[in-house]
């Protein structure tokens, strides 16, 4: 759990909530909802974030699956008030989810992704992916999946839109 304010006065705590359903036509829903509240360098904290992914394995040759899935963790809004809206995840995310590039992870970003992908032999999976990134706060910073800040702008003058990802994975 990444945070660059003094260690001391950390006091963050998350709570959530996490549901996997079978609906209709063969989908698969899951949706996890986290939330942080505490205190960090004399700031409350509040921040949120989501996920929600859809997916629909196909009984066919090759066992072609779809997936649309989608990611947001607050960020800052006002890095000047008494309050610290940018989410924390709790646990690093190598590689998947967020791109495989790990120019991401699950803190002040916005990702929108599809991904196929089919299994030509039993011991083989094919995945092809595409993913868009967008900060979810202007005036916080982008961060890499270590937690390393990759680009501030707290005048709020940055193009929320990060950019894409397109991978192609066997597994």
């Amino acid at each position: 759990n990444y945070d660059d304010s003094n260690l001391g006065t950390l006091n963050r705590r998350t709570v959530g909530a996490r549901v996997q359903a079978k609906l209709p036509l063969d989908l698969a829903l899951d949706v996890e909802l986290p939330y942080q509240f505490g205190t960090a360098s004399r700031k409350t904290v509040i921040a949120r974030a989501a996920h929600a992914d859809l997916s629909r394995e196909f009984k066919a040759v090759w066992s072609p699956k779809a997936v649309l899935a989608y990611n947001y963790a607050s960020g800052d809004r006002n890095p000047a008030d008494s309050q610290n809206n940018t989410f924390i995840p709790l646990y690093q995310a190598p590689h998947d989810p967020y791109g495989v590039m790990d120019l991401f992870r699950w803190q002040n970003m916005e990702e929108w992704m599809a991904e196929v992908s089919v299994k030509p032999v039993k011991s083989l999976r094919l995945i092809a992916a595409t993913s868009f990134f967008r900060l979810a706060a202007r005036r916080d910073s982008w961060y890499d999946s270590a937690g390393k800040k990759l680009r501030t702008r707290a005048a709020g003058t940055a193009d929320p839109f990060v950019g894409q990802e397109v991978s192609l994975i066997g597994k």
